[in-house]
């Protein structure tokens, strides 16, 4: 019921995108990284509206769906409970983080399209040449890796983020749900990296 009622009441970001009409790989699984001439340039808002962006006022609270051309949900504002208690467990997640990455060695996690942070990949890989899928090695950060993911604040964010996405892609989540359980009962040695969340990998940016 309370599923149906935020779908319901959710008012959604319509935008004339073409879903279909995006790069994707060979394959369709996923999608193509292109890269614009002038990625790197920083825009100021009066600019991006000028080329026909829109300023989308949001509390941060209420989830926002954003639909293509035809309807279909192609990305969620996902906001957060009314809750004062997560507002305190995200800073607490925060506090955790910025601590733990001081005095860090972020040399190669630097180095990223990303952003002007450092960010730590976690979590299972197959890719990149790969024959069977693999824990990320995390060299010299390992150990930071290994308390943030014990983190009780950054589990309850895990959690609502994979429970968010169990409400707006249900049919993909089970689909990650099965295959996942299928290769963790395969290779008992990859394990999900919380509790109550269904995504094999994450990033810690600081």
């Amino acid at each position: 019921r309370t599923m149906r009622m935020i779908h319901e009441t959710a008012e959604p970001i319509h935008t004339d995108l073409a879903t279909e009409a995006l790069p994707s790989t060979k394959g369709a699984y996923s999608a193509l990284n292109f890269r614009e001439p002038d990625a790197e340039r920083e825009y100021m808002v009066n600019e991006l509206l000028a080329l026909g962006f829109s300023e989308v006022p949001w509390e941060g609270y209420d989830p926002r769906p954003i639909v293509d051309r035809c309807g279909r949900i192609v990305a969620v504002m996902a906001g957060q409970p009314h809750d004062p208690t997560y507002s305190a467990t995200c800073m607490d997640a925060y506090d955790e983080i910025m601590a733990e990455g001081e005095g860090a060695n972020f040399h190669r996690a630097s180095k990223h399209r990303r952003g002007t942070f450092p960010a730590v990949n976690m979590g299972i890989s197959y890719g990149k040449g790969q024959k069977v899928p693999a824990r990320l090695q995390n060299g010299v950060l390992a150990a930071i890796v290994s308390r943030l993911v014990g983190s009780e604040a950054v589990i309850q964010m895990a959690t609502y983020a994979s429970a968010s996405y169990n409400l707006w892609a249900p049919h993909l989540h089970s689909h990650y749900e099965e295959h996942l359980k299928s290769l963790y009962n395969k290779l008992p040695h990859l394990q999900s990296n919380f509790p109550r969340s269904v995504f094999p990998c994450a990033a810690f940016n600081f």
